[in-house]
């Protein structure tokens, strides 16, 4: 795989190029750390724990995703998922649902691009 198959991610705002960086140019390997991204479950625990105002359980599947995005350079989801980890930790609850709407909406496209690598 080369840098060019990842171009419908990096149209989407990942740094493609930080990410790999990071992952010492082995595609194979962020690659599988990408897969296993879109399946993780902490966005479906982000969502329900946000519903149900379990601000602990935010907070904790917040920082989970702010530590995973940041490393695969998924910088349109780390940038919220930083801000929601920001705000628990301050007491700021207010605009949490907001921001977790806008994350979701970055998303879902990214997650899709990810599947369509497996290919």
């Amino acid at each position: 795989m080369t840098r060019d198959d990842f171009q419908k991610l990096a149209d989407l705002g990942v740094d493609i190029d930080g990410a790999l960086e990071r992952f010492l140019s082995q595609t194979d390997l962020y690659l599988e750390y990408l897969f296993r991204f879109a399946k993780n479950k902490d966005m479906k625990i982000l969502e329900h724990s946000v519903a149900a105002e379990d601000w602990v359980t935010v907070l904790n599947s917040a920082h989970a995703l702010k530590g995973i995005t940041g490393n695969l350079g998924l910088t349109p989801l780390f940038s919220r998922v930083n801000l929601i980890v920001e705000k628990c930790r301050a007491g700021d609850l207010v605009g949490i649902s907001d921001i977790y709407e806008s994350l979701q909406k970055k998303y879902v496209p990214i997650r899709l691009a990810i599947e369509d690598l497996r290919g």
